[in-house]
C-alpha cells in the first residue's frame, strides 16, 4: 500500500503539520525570551485575557489582531471610543502591564500544548506508516493509539488547569477529551486485530 495516494498526502500533510508546531514553538521561546531582554520592543503589543491571545495596537491607534492572509481585525476602538471602552481596557491589557506570572502561565500553557500536538501528529504518522507497509494490527499501533489518548487527557488537563488559575480563559475542552476516548477505542480495536492476527498466524 506504499503507493496509495490518500495515505501519502495524509503522511504529507502529517509532516508539514509537525514542521510548523516545532517552528511555532520555537518562534514562541523566542518570542518568550527576547521579551526579557527587551520587553520596550512589545509596548504596542496587548493581551486579551478573555481568550489569552497576543492583539496589537495599529497606526490609528486601534487594537486589532491579525488573521491569516495579513488582514486586520479590529477587536477595540480607538482611546476616545467613550462608552464602552473602559470594559475593553479590562480585557485587552498592554503587555508590559500584565503580571509576569500571567505571562509564564500563558507560555508554559501553549508550549505545552504545542509540544503534545507535535508528539501526537508523530505517532499518527507512525500509524499511517505502519498501515503503508501493511502491518497495520502491530502491538506497537496499539501503544501509539494509548499515547495519543494519554496525550489528548494531557491537552484537557491544561486547558482546565489554566482556565482555574487564569480569569476569564476560555477554551474548548470537550474536542480533546473526545479525541481521547476516541484513541482509547481504536487502541482496543487494533490491540483485537493484532489477537486475531497472532491467532491466526499459529493456526498457520
Amino acid at each position: 500500500m506504499k503507493n496509495n495516494s490518500l495515505l501519502t498526502v495524509a503522511t504529507a500533510l502529517g509532516t508539514f503539520f509537525a514542521i510548523l508546531l516545532a517552528l511555532g514553538l520555537a518562534v514562541l521561546t523566542f518570542v518568550f525570551v527576547h521579551w526579557h531582554i527587551t520587553p520596550e520592543v512589545y509596548k504596542k503589543v496587548k493581551v486579551d485575557m478573555q481568550t489569552q491571545e497576543l492583539v496589537f495596537i495599529n497606526s490609528k491607534g486601534e487594537t486589532v489582531k491579525i488573521r491569516q492572509g495579513g488582514e486586520e481585525e479590529v477587536v477595540a476602538s480607538t482611546e476616545s471610543a467613550g462608552a464602552g471602552e473602559a470594559g475593553q481596557k479590562q480585557r485587552y491589557i498592554p503587555l508590559p502591564q500584565v503580571d509576569r506570572s500571567t505571562l509564564y502561565s500563558l507560555y508554559l500553557h501553549t508550549a505545552g500544548i504545542l509540544l503534545l500536538l507535535f508528539f501526537i501528529t508523530k505517532e499518527v504518522l507512525k500509524v499511517i506508516k505502519s498501515v503503508q507497509e501493511l502491518t497495520t494490527f502491530r502491538r506497537n499501533n496499539v501503544q501509539s493509539f494509548r499515547k495519543i489518548g494519554f496525550m489528548c487527557l494531557g491537552i484537557s488537563l491544561l486547558q482546565w488547569v489554566t482556565s482555574f488559575f487564569m480569569e476569564g480563559y476560555s477554551r474548548d475542552r470537550m474536542t480533546p477529551m473526545l479525541c481521547m476516548l476516541a484513541a482509547f477505542i481504536l487502541a482496543e480495536v487494533f490491540k483485537e486485530g493484532n489477537r486475531l492476527l497472532e491467532q491466526d498466524q499459529l493456526t498457520i
